[in-house]
């Protein structure tokens, strides 16, 4: 008689802890943990807890919605084709996004729904979307060096109470 034993496959890890998915690594993770990919990661998440999300140059596929503070770096978004935003911050206070590709996303790369405090995007290119950066409701959003090609709009802004919308060394493309 043999048992089969299943092999867990890890594509996110805390510290030394891996982890099979990266909503089990979010729901594991404390405020002010590092969750770095292991391996390229297809699946929709939402982060509740304030935590960095560390790519590592692996491939992301699907939705972040983020209701925390978050810093994501290092991550190359590709969309495949999915119609909606990569990133959406839904109540986040505090949004830092750096380093990141993004792609072939139907809607756009980062939708900024609501946030109370700042979003920043720093270094990141973005391409094959209609919307680079679509921002409803947020107080600031700064862009520092960001390449974005866009079908629609690079930048988008919906007219939604006062903000503030800084944009450094960057180039921004309406195909």
């Amino acid at each position: 008689t043999y048992k089969v034993v299943e092999e867990m496959i890890p594509v996110a890890q805390i510290g030394e802890t891996p982890f099979a998915t990266l909503a089990d690594a979010l729901a594991a993770a404390k405020a002010g943990d590092t969750i770095t990919f292991l391996a390229d990661i297809t699946e929709d998440v939402t982060v509740t807890k304030a935590v960095t999300i560390d790519g590592a140059g692996k491939t992301y596929t699907g939705k972040m919605t983020l209701k925390a503070d978050t810093t994501i770096k290092n991550v190359n978004f590709d969309g495949k084709g999915y119609n909606g935003y990569a990133v959406e911050t839904r109540g986040a206070a505090k949004v830092v996004i750096e380093d990141c590709t993004a792609k072939n996303y139907g809607y756009g790369f980062l939708q900024v729904v609501s946030s109370n405090d700042t979003v920043t995007v720093k270094n990141v290119t973005v391409s094959d979307v209609n919307y680079g950066v679509k921002i409803d409701r947020s107080n600031a959003v700064v862009l520092e060096n960001v390449d974005i090609t866009a079908a629609v709009a690079a930048v988008y802004n919906s007219n939604y109470g006062k903000k503030t919308i800084t944009i450094k060394n960057s180039s921004l493309n309406i195909l």
